[in-house]
């Protein structure tokens, strides 16, 4: 039934089937659950009625309780908001009965208002301040009993209604619950089915497609066709992977050939032959821009060869002018490296070649500077020679002369030492008089101290003879004789102390006398002193002037034994100087042979090389060798100018390019 039917109108079969059969479900199930709602909504009105019927009855109890409060203490605030709380609830909750159910608010109407002006009555005494009665109490309960009554069977009657309407609910939505899954497993099990059929009517032919796609995969042969069973998408697309095979068949054929073709060039490409290009043509772009590509690498090859060929030619007849260029060569590739190193190996030639024939023109410039230096050289040894042989007369006459000077030298320095002695000796017994003269000086001040003393007492033996004047001037007659020693005790004394006076001056005259010798003394050391400190610094300058006689002395003779060997030596650098001129003339044959050589090959800068520039105008300075060994003829031999072998390479195939490079 599907198999007439394109894909794409099976889908859409498919999609409206599955859209038919949601539209039934959804059909169904609104319709169940609008009555369901209906009934649910039935059930929380006459919950909400139960509900609000309870609150009035509470409000009620609630007022009944306050009353009771206030009646017992009228005092109570919260007994009397209380009241008010209980009326308005009861008012409240029968507006609410009112907006839901008009007959069951009719039925409770006029209750509530005679409960209600009781009620205010109440509450406006107790605002009030006044006394709640008994009879105040019976009244608000007989209306409240009549109320109460109304509600409590009002609310016995609608919680039956709500069991009821519960109830009915339940069985309501088990009924609509099964049919809706009754009607959910038909649709499903149809839109299955039919999605089943539609899927296999798709997925038969893929198979086919796919096991002909896998076979010819695997095999890789583009003799396999797809069976075609069905007039669909995949019918035509079997028909154009048919038709896409053939034409592939067809296409193999002549891509074998090609290949067969390109596979015997490339064999002969591997050989060296790049004369044979690929001729065979295909459908097979892919091939034919392969073919072309190959084709132009084997031209390009070729032409990339012969000019190679040619290069290493000129190179091989010793011109190295031209330099190996390939402008088509792709950068860091195989044949770039060989074009870098054969331009290497030019480079290095040319320059080795550069080298030669710098080194050979240098050689030959160096080789006439040598002759005409060993020529001079020559003449300035002979001269030398006459030169030294006058120079050490006269440095023996000096070292004669250097020797006297160097005996007075000494002696002098002898006198000196004697005359240094003799100072020291003065210089001691200068000393010694000073110390004789710092003892008599110690004497003489022990001796002015007991002049002092004797002075002392004279002083106090001439107040003791005034005491005793004085005592016998107050003794009287008795006193007399004693005031006659007393006078001549006090003439004792005045005659010690002139006589200490006398020696006191003496004394001092003394000691002025001694410093005045000790100051002379140690003027007389100092002299001597400084002179034998400029003694000494004389000492030291004749010891300074013979060790200079006798350096001098050592080097006069070392110049003159140095002088006997330079006129030995330049004996020898005559002898040398002939022999060198004999090596400048092989050299200058040698600097010849380089230059012909080089001249005869071909190389950038062949005619613009010069000579190295010689760095002139620096002395030479020999060093002095102490030997007497006499450098000995050398020959040198005339270089034998070398052979170039060619190596040639020989190829097997003397048609094949290979054979010329």
């Amino acid at each position: 039934m599907f198999n007439s039917m394109f894909i794409s109108t099976r889908l859409k079969v498919n999609t409206f089937l599955v859209f038919i059969g949601l539209l039934i479900l959804g059909f169904v199930t609104y319709n169940s659950f609008t009555s369901l709602e209906k009934e649910y909504q039935q059930s929380n009105m006459i919950s909400e009625k139960t509900s609000d019927l309870k609150s009035m009855f509470i409000g009620g109890l609630l007022y009944n309780s306050a009353s009771g409060v206030v009646f017992n203490n009228p005092n109570s605030q919260k007994a009397k908001e209380s009241m008010k709380l209980g009326v308005a609830k009861i008012k409240t909750y029968a507006l609410k009965i009112k907006k839901v159910d008009s007959k069951l608010y009719s039925k409770v109407k006029y209750p509530i208002n005679s409960f209600s002006l009781t009620a205010n009555k109440s509450i406006n005494k107790t605002m009030n301040n006044q006394l709640l009665t008994k009879s105040d109490l019976k009244q608000s309960l007989k209306e409240w009993r009549a109320l109460k009554t109304i509600i409590l069977s009002s609310i016995k009657q609608t919680t039956k209604e709500l069991k009821t309407s519960k109830k009915s609910f339940n069985e309501n939505l088990q009924s609509a619950i099964i049919l809706n899954i009754i009607i959910m497993i038909i649709v499903l099990v149809t839109i299955m089915l039919i999605s089943t059929l539609i899927l296999n009517s798709i997925l038969t032919p893929l198979k086919k497609l796919n096991n002909a796609t896998k076979s010819l995969k695997e095999t890789g042969k583009s003799d396999s066709r797809i069976e075609i069973t069905s007039h669909d998408e995949i019918a035509e697309l079997s028909t154009h992977i048919n038709e896409y095979l053939d034409k592939i068949a067809e296409g193999n054929a002549k891509d074998e050939l090609l290949i067969e073709e390109a596979e015997m060039v490339m064999k002969r490409v591997q050989h060296g032959w790049y004369s044979q290009t690929i001729e065979k043509s295909t459908t097979n772009h892919t091939l034919n821009n392969f073919k072309n590509s190959v084709n132009d690498m084997i031209r390009a090859t070729k032409e990339n060869f012969i000019l190679l060929n040619k290069r290493l030619g000129e190179y091989s007849k010793l011109d190295y002018t031209n330099e190996l260029v390939m402008p088509s060569i792709e950068k860091n590739g195989v044949f770039d490296l060989v074009i870098k190193d054969v331009n290497a190996l030019r480079t290095a030639t040319t320059h080795m070649l550069v080298e030669n024939k710098v080194n050979g023109l240098t050689l030959q410039n160096s080789s006439d500077i040598l002759l005409s230096n060993v020529d001079s050289l020559n003449t300035s040894s002979n001269e030398a020679a006459a030169s030294l042989e006058e120079t050490s007369a006269a440095l023996e006459q000096i070292t004669s002369n250097i020797s006297n000077n160097t005996n007075t030298v000494i002696q002098m320095a002898n006198l000196g030492n004697d005359v240094k002695n003799s100072v020291s000796a003065g210089n001691k017994l200068a000393t010694k008089t000073t110390n004789a003269m710092d003892e008599i000086d110690t004497e003489v001040t022990s001796i002015n101290e007991a002049i002092t003393v004797i002075d002392q007492i004279a002083f106090q033996t001439n107040i003791l003879s005034l005491n005793a004047a004085v005592e016998a001037a107050t003794a009287g007659e008795a006193g007399k004789g004693f005031a006659v020693v007393a006078q001549e005790v006090r003439n004792l004394a005045s005659r010690s102390a002139e006589a200490a006076n006398e020696i006191k001056a003496l004394v001092s005259n003394a000691i002025d006398k001694a410093n005045s010798g000790k100051k002379i003394a140690d003027e007389m050391i100092e002299g001597y002193t400084h002179l034998n400190e400029s003694i000494s610094k004389t000492l030291e300058l004749i010891t300074n002037v013979e060790t200079s006689s006798k350096e001098q002395q050592k080097g006069i003779e070392q110049i003159n034994s140095a002088v006997a060997k330079l006129d030995q030596q330049t004996q020898q650098n005559a002898n040398t100087a002939s022999d060198t001129k004999d090596i400048a003339v092989q050299t200058q044959t040698i600097a010849q042979t380089i230059v012909d050589d080089a001249d005869e090959k071909e190389f950038v800068g062949k005619n613009t090389t010069k000579a190295k520039v010689a760095n002139s105008g620096h002395e030479v300075n020999f060093p002095r060798k102490e030997t007497n060994n006499i450098v000995s003829k050398t020959t040198i031999s005339k270089p034998t100018k070398p052979t170039k072998k060619i190596k040639t390479v020989v190829a097997n195939d003397t048609t094949d390019e290979w054979a010329s490079f």
